[in-house]
């Protein structure tokens, strides 16, 4: 034991004597020398105190973030907000547009027919696609109207008045099943009866039954009321052919109809007393 510390010591000495002489041999370079250890010594050292200078900056920046977190987010959920109310204002104007077009087709509708006496009417409720195909208006007996009465829009016939009370009115539809318009093929004067269906009401469609088999109709013509009935006058608009095909008694043809009107969307008709 006594030889193992023995010589620790002297490796010991050995150790110190050589970091001293080191010493004094620095001590003693020139200038320039030193000053070019220095500068490699800096050299050496500049990447990682870059590196840490750059940790020290990202530190501080997330620092930052989380300090103004809540700041941002309710500036985010002030943004959301306004948003909303932007988008909201948008929508009322269109809706708005949209009545204004509408009434303002009314309105040229009835200026336009002066021989016809016309009474602008709000839908306020609609029974359309199930068993019966109807819809009403706010208005009645009390402002003339009268079961027969002919029901339009801008687009074309709608239907017709089937109910009257004092301040409303019940309007069957032409896609209705118990509902038949004498009508005509205004290109080529082919004459039939426009007819509803529940099978084709869902569909919002009829079909113009009772065409001669010697019939030209094809897609795309354009159906018309042909005044047959006292219901409803010659020429309102009734809507387009979409498809054609002999009946099954080979004796006459059938013409699906696509409606101008759109009863799934109405809101505001005419009617012709």
């Amino acid at each position: 034991m006594k030889r193992k510390s023995t010589k620790g010591i002297f490796v010991t000495l050995i150790f110190l004597t050589v970091l001293i002489l080191t010493l004094m041999a620095v001590s003693t370079l020139s200038k320039d020398r030193a000053m070019l250890i220095s500068d490699f010594a800096g050299t050496v050292a500049q990447p990682f105190q870059s590196a840490i200078a750059f940790m020290s900056d990202k530190i501080t920046e997330g620092v930052q973030v989380i300090a103004g977190a809540p700041m941002y987010a309710r500036e985010n959920e002030e943004l959301r907000l306004r948003i909303a109310q932007l988008e909201e204002a948008a929508r009322d104007i269109e809706t708005y547009k949209n009545e204004n077009d509408r009434l303002r087709e009314l309105l040229d509708m009835k200026r336009n027919s002066p021989a016809a006496d016309m009474i602008g009417a709000t839908v306020i409720a609609s029974d359309i696609g199930n068993w019966t195909n109807t819809f009403t208006i706010d208005k009645g007996s009390n402002d003339g109207v009268s079961v027969g009465n002919a029901v339009l829009t801008p687009d074309g016939l709608a239907g017709c008045v089937s109910e009257v009370g004092l301040t409303w009115a019940k309007v069957q539809t032409i896609i209705d099943a118990s509902i038949s318009v004498g009508a005509v093929c205004g290109r080529t004067n082919d004459r039939g009866i426009v007819e509803g269906s529940l099978s084709l009401s869902r569909e919002n469609r009829c079909v113009m039954n009772y065409l001669n088999k010697s019939s030209t109709i094809v897609v795309g013509d354009n159906v018309e009321t042909s005044g047959i009935s006292g219901t409803f006058p010659p020429g309102l608009f009734i809507g387009k052919v979409i498809s054609v095909e002999t009946k099954d008694n080979g004796l006459s043809v059938a013409a699906l109809i696509e409606p101008a009107v759109d009863f799934s969307n109405l809101s505001e008709v005419l009617v012709r007393r």
